[in-house]
């Protein structure tokens, strides 16, 4: 009759990492290991694959991260000069736990026109990421703003705000998918943002500069404008565009599923110009 084998049905407690290591007799070639040897290495978890073969990668079981998507989108133009203004109908859906960017182009006679009180369903919480002013050789009268929030329930309404100088107004508002969700009213979902705001000489590209994106998973968003309408917009890949409007101030919004420091678009007549862009977290 055989000898029994010391290692079968033995079981290792590993105390400092609280699991309980079954050998059966078969799992053993006492060829390979000795039994001090595999004890000493598991306590060390520092286990030596056998000659041809290799330990599993555990990195590589890892669920690959998502990018940032965009999702809908949701546009208005209103060139009444007035001081309060709406989306108005259809209402505009949210979905909890997705980040949504709100961008206002505003131009006036005299002075930049600044958004306050934006009031959306479910009481969504709008923090302002960056503004810029610009056709400002005689006075700020070109403004583009840029909001986000993270929506804490999926509901829909009116999307309204006011500026405190009347003037004409276009928004667009954008959601994200596979944002970062961390920080406060979707904080984290915002890495960097970058503002460029040029005179005439400037030319006919509008672009900004971002620093090196931290990961290839991030996004890049824009919103740019010049001070006249009825101009077009081509943007400079890996931009695409999302929305151009062109009515008494031309703009545009741009997205790319991937990192672009530099994001820039080309319009068809040197103006004041300026634009936003944003780094966007991936979760």
């Amino acid at each position: 009759m055989p000898a029994k084998n010391p290692w079968q049905h033995d079981v290792i407690q590993l105390n400092n990492k609280g699991l309980d290591v079954i050998h059966p007799i078969e799992q053993v070639d006492a060829e390979h290991y000795s039994r001090m040897e595999d004890v000493k290495s598991l306590q060390e978890g520092t286990i030596t694959p056998r000659p041809g073969t290799s330990l599993i990668n555990a990195s590589a079981l890892a669920v690959s991260s998502q990018p940032v998507q965009q999702g809908q989108v949701r546009t208005h133009g209103d060139g009444t000069s007035s001081g309060s203004h709406s989306f108005g109908a259809p209402n505009f859906g949210f979905t909890t736990n997705l980040i949504y960017l709100l961008c206002f182009f505003s131009k006036t006679a005299s002075g930049a026109a600044n958004v306050s009180n934006i009031s959306t369903a479910g009481g969504t919480t709008w923090v302002q990421v960056a503004t810029v002013d610009f056709n400002t050789i005689a006075s700020p009268n070109g403004t583009i703003e840029m909001w986000r929030a993270k929506a804490t329930t999926t509901t829909s309404g009116n999307i309204t705000w006011t500026t405190d100088i009347a003037c004409p107004t276009f928004a667009s508002i954008h959601e994200f998918t596979g944002c970062d969700l961390g920080g406060s009213n979707g904080a984290d979902a915002i890495v960097q943002a970058s503002t460029t705001a040029a005179d005439l000489a400037a030319g006919t590209s509008l672009t900004t500069t971002l620093n090196a994106f931290g990961s290839s998973n991030h996004a890049t968003f824009a919103a740019a404008s010049i001070h006249e309408g009825s101009r077009t917009f081509t943007p400079t890949a890996p931009m695409v565009e999302i929305y151009e409007a062109t009515s008494g101030l031309s703009f545009t919004t741009l997205f790319y599923e991937g990192n672009d420091t530099t994001p820039e678009t080309v319009v068809s007549i040197a103006r004041d110009n300026a634009i936003i862009a944003v780094e966007l977290k991936n979760a």
